[in-house]
């Protein structure tokens, strides 16, 4: 994708996430590990290992950063932003 369109859409991204209802939260937020794909692809490809406090934590980071991807895992983690799987603990899925 060129620049001049990627920066497009990330563009209207911005708008959407700045006007959008609340950011979808599952059940257990703060056992979740969250992931993000940015649109500057200078940067990592997935930044992974992300957790959140609070619906409005997580609305303000997407706000911030405008990914064009998110994911939150299935799984439930004692420590779900640790760096590592086994760091995690492990507590349960969906």
């Amino acid at each position: 994708m060129n620049p001049a369109t990627r920066e497009y859409i990330r563009q209207k991204f911005a708008a959407y996430y700045a006007h959008a209802p609340p950011v979808f939260v599952p059940p257990s937020l703060l056992q979740r590990e969250w992931g993000f794909i940015s649109f500057d692809e200078s940067r990592v490809p997935m930044r992974r290992h992300m957790a959140f406090q609070s619906r409005e934590e997580l609305a303000s980071y997407v706000r911030v950063t405008v990914p064009r991807h998110m994911y939150f895992s299935t799984a439930y983690y004692e420590l779900p932003s640790a760096p590592t799987m086994n760091d995690k603990i492990w507590s349960g899925a969906d």
